[in-house]
């Protein structure tokens, strides 16, 4: 990336940061001031994997930038920005150590994202809220609970924007045919049909509707087993977004006494989905590709075994002419020899003539021997040529 392409890039990141940082704010619990899914967190850390630790300065201005637009004084929004900062880039080096720039390709890798993810997190909060205690914003009473809340934002937004950026960035040829993008369509408006009878009041009676939140998961489950992550992290964030904005209205499953208690409710419910998801996905992605591994042996073996099989068919015809010309060669010995036993010498290799002419069915035979040491010549002892015995000659 050279230095112009990196300044764009780094532009185009603080753009989104902030774009997403706004949507956030805008979605965020008014008594409590935070969001439930802090989007920022999952850009930030894509960017970081996708182009690397040069586009650290887009996620740090977009995070000055929209804390200074909320309200927050430089002396605040800086240590808040380095803290974002420090958390994207915290994962993108440990998920490169560790896993890899796309860690969804094997289990070990995918577990590996989420737990960095749930450590990387703690970063930002750990500095985020330490900052506002500094500035006197929170207090030692507040300090835990706005740290959960903090750390939770951030873990469910890199458990559920990540994962859709990282895999959808990479072309779903799978879900090309007709057949899958009207199956993956069923899904989605199926989801999204169930997602307004739990999240939006249309009678008293809305609230029966809670239950069909259960019916939700075994469609993730659905969506993961047939399209893998892109099916997946295409629901989890439609699912997510229309329970933000179902809770916020002050419906749906998720309203709690408090709150707080309606927020936390909200982000467990969320990041387990997404985590189940993504298991899920890479773990069929992963049967799938040993699947199509062991097809693509047992295909290879059984070219083997057809090549070896022409071969050893080609051997044994090539056997079987052998035995026959030996067969030929004893058949016609054994009647020159019965036939020759008190014949003269010329009437011996006369009779072996006819007799090879008659076994190999050529129309020309001949017995001869080497007239000198240096084998230059050859004189004939016995000549049949078209079923009569012909005169000896020397070449």
């Amino acid at each position: 990336m050279n230095k112009s392409n990196c300044s764009l890039t780094c532009i185009a990141v603080a753009i989104a940061y902030y774009l997403a940082a706004s949507l956030g704010l805008a979605l965020a619990f008014e008594q409590v001031n935070t969001s439930p899914v802090w989007p920022p967190t999952g850009i930030s850390i894509a960017a970081v994997l996708f182009y690397g630790y040069k586009v650290w300065p887009g996620i740090f201005i977009g995070a000055l930038l929209i804390n200074i637009t909320a309200g927050s004084p430089l002396s605040l929004a800086t240590p808040i920005a380095v803290g974002n900062t420090f958390e994207a880039l915290i994962a993108g080096c440990l998920m490169v150590r560790y896993a890899s720039k796309y860690p969804f390709r094997r289990i070990t890798n995918t577990a590996a994202f989420i737990i960095i993810v749930v450590i990387s997190t703690t970063v930002s909060a750990t500095i985020g809220v330490t900052s506002l205690f500094v500035h006197q914003i929170a207090t030692p009473e507040n300090y835990t609970l706005l740290w959960e809340t903090w750390w939770l934002g951030d873990l469910v937004g890199g458990l559920v924007i990540t994962p859709l950026l990282l895999t959808w960035a990479r072309t779903p040829k799978a879900i090309y045919a007709q057949h899958r993008l009207f199956e993956l369509s069923g899904l989605i408006t199926l989801s999204l049909a169930l997602s307004a009878l739990i999240f939006i009041e249309f009678s008293p009676h809305t609230g029966k509707h809670n239950l069909l939140i259960f019916t939700l998961l075994p469609i993730v489950t659905w969506s993961a087993i047939r399209f893998q992550h892109h099916g997946a992290t295409l629901l989890v964030f439609l699912l997510t977004a229309a329970a933000i904005i179902g809770t916020l209205s002050g419906h749906g499953p998720f309203i709690m006494a408090t709150e707080n208690e309606s927020l936390l409710l909200l982000q467990a419910t969320v990041g387990t989905t997404a985590i189940t998801a993504l298991i899920l996905s890479t773990s069929t992605q992963e049967r799938q590709k040993a699947n199509d591994l062991l097809q693509t042996a047992q295909q290879d073996l059984e070219s083997q075994v057809m090549l070896r099989t022409e071969e050893l068919h080609s051997t044994n015809n090539q056997l079987q002419d052998e035995l026959t010309r030996q067969a030929l060669s004893s058949k016609a010995f054994k009647a020159l020899l019965n036939t020759t036993k008190a014949s003269s010498y010329d009437n011996f290799f006369q009779q072996c003539t006819k007799e090879l002419s008659a076994a190999y069915k050529a129309r020309h035979a001949l017995i001869g021997i080497y007239t000198d040491h240096n084998k230059n010549s050859i004189t004939t002892l016995a000549v049949w040529s078209n079923n009569y015995s012909v005169d000896n000659f020397t070449y």
